[in-house]
């Protein structure tokens, strides 16, 4: 989006390129970050590929995603806001990005739970099933507790998993 690339740079100097293509062809990138962006490429195979070969020998990858085997996907069913689709082209599991890290060269370091996307899905979901924004906002606060707590108590995942990969 060019208005929040703008604000990025804007506001904090910091170098923003609207797809992986404009990016410089060298490995000097150390960070590269893709926030709720890997669900929408078309090829993933071939953006891997180019993301491994801008960063530099130590570089550092994180990805969020949702995770299509989050509590909160089975209890929304097709009400699930980060089915999303026709935005969303890849649906993940935590092992589906696991195995795309490992077939492109990376060392998954580490996951992490994404405990507040829970909330916003939920909201987002319960207005999908019709609901006004109040008692959207009131079943999606309840909801996004309850995934967290099922992801908590049973250790299946939370609506959304970042990953912590760098290159091998």
């Amino acid at each position: 989006d060019l208005h929040a690339r703008e604000q990025a740079i804007g506001n904090h100097g910091i170098s923003v390129w609207p797809s992986i293509s404009d990016m410089a062809s060298r490995e000097d990138h150390q960070v590269i970050t893709m926030w709720h962006v890997l669900e929408h490429i078309p090829d993933l195979h071939e953006t891997l590929k180019r993301i491994f070969s801008k960063l530099s020998g130590d570089g550092i990858l994180v990805i969020a995603v949702p995770d299509r085997e989050s509590w909160d996907s089975r209890y929304y069913g097709h009400y699930w806001a980060a089915w999303d689709v026709p935005r969303h082209l890849s649906h993940f599991r935590r092992e589906d990005v696991s195995r795309l890290l490992r077939e492109h060269g990376f060392q998954l370091m580490e996951t992490k739970r994404m405990w507040l996307d829970a909330f916003y899905i939920a909201i987002l979901s319960e207005r999908y099933k019709g609901r006004g924004t109040m008692p959207a906002m009131i079943r999606g606060l309840v909801i996004g507790s309850w995934s967290n707590l099922q992801a908590l108590i049973k250790g299946c995942p939370t609506s959304s998993t970042l990953y912590i990969a760098k290159k091998a």
